[in-house]
């Protein structure tokens, strides 16, 4: 195979694993390690051939641990080989180790070098609004609350090298990109948490982003029910009758229900502090339903545990 092509297939491969989460990159090369031990362990028994007894567990057992000893470069030289193709293969096997940890190092240290530039501009920029702080003298009071929301952005938004990287990319690309940096808050609720991934992605697309300053109103107690909500930063206050019955946190989904019941509002929301949601309409929700099965499932799943929870509570 020409230099040019071993070279093309190697970059493709390489983009394809650098895409893929830190989760789905540690099972593939938990893996890929699995298979290279057993494959060495078996041709060790190919190549010496005093590697052999009369047990077969305790023959792959020994080949096994060779080729873990081997691999890993350390060589206790408890086993070693005996004839000049084992000898050779033995070369292979340790030089292999060397390149296999070469390469997991780099790839830690490339993970643990990405975090860390975003969190040192994060850290900067945080620097930057606490100097703002002291030179004016803001109250510590609103200090929290713009430290807080700075804090949000800072983390869940991309910053401004983030957003000059995207607005190089062409719009369609850009807007898939933006789909699954939408995607991170839809992880941490309940009502989409068992839902694939083409359903996220549709869900993603679908959302609105909206802003909420402290006292805003997101709807009252008897409105007709025309979106679902899901918090991506803040506090909301759940009220009825003036008395506040529950405060939902980052993550938390609500007005869901209403939609799948057709009901009108039962109690109303507003947010308590500066809010960031994302609005799911009605018409979209039902077209999302429809569309997909699992979130259907998900839907009745959430719908039977509410009920449940209803009858243990009046019984």
């Amino acid at each position: 195979m020409p230099p040019e092509a071993t070279l093309s297939i190697f970059q493709k491969v390489k983009s394809r694993f650098d895409g893929l989460t830190s989760r789905d990159k540690g099972i593939l090369l938990f893996v890929m390690v699995a298979f290279a031990l057993n494959t060495m362990a078996l041709a060790w028994l190919v190549v010496e051939p005093t590697a052999t007894s009369a047990d077969a567990i305790t023959n792959f057992n020994k080949a096994l641990y060779w080729a873990v000893t081997t691999l890993t470069t350390i060589g206790y030289g408890d086993i070693v080989p005996t004839s000049n193709v084992s000898r050779l293969f033995t070369m292979f096997v340790q030089v292999s180790g060397v390149a296999f940890y070469g390469f997991i190092i780099t790839q830690v240290s490339k993970a643990l070098l990405d975090s860390n530039i975003r969190k040192a501009r994060v850290n900067e920029k945080m620097e930057a609004l606490r100097a703002l702080f002291v030179h004016y003298e803001v109250p510590v009071k609103l200090q929290k609350e713009v430290s807080h929301y700075y804090q949000h952005l800072l983390e869940n938004k991309a910053d401004e090298e983030e957003e000059k990287i995207l607005s190089e990319l062409p719009s369609g690309l850009q807007h898939e990109v933006r789909v699954y940096m939408n995607l991170k808050p839809l992880n941490r609720v309940a009502l989409f948490k068992d839902c694939s991934v083409a359903c996220l992605r549709d869900v993603s697309r679908s959302f609105e982003e909206i802003e909420f300053v402290p006292g805003d109103t997101v709807f009252n107690k008897g409105d007709d029910a025309d979106a679902m909500y899901l918090i991506v930063h803040g506090v909301i206050q759940i009220f009825s009758e003036g008395d506040i019955i529950a405060h939902l946190h980052k993550g938390h989904c609500f007005g869901e229900m209403a939609l799948i019941e057709n009901a009108s509002r039962n109690a109303g929301a507003r947010s308590e502090g500066y809010c960031n949601l994302y609005k799911l309409s009605k018409v979209r929700f039902d077209e999302l339903c429809s569309k997909h099965k699992d979130l259907r499932d998900s839907l009745m799943r959430i719908h039977r545990e509410r009920e449940q929870k209803k009858s243990a509570i009046a019984a």
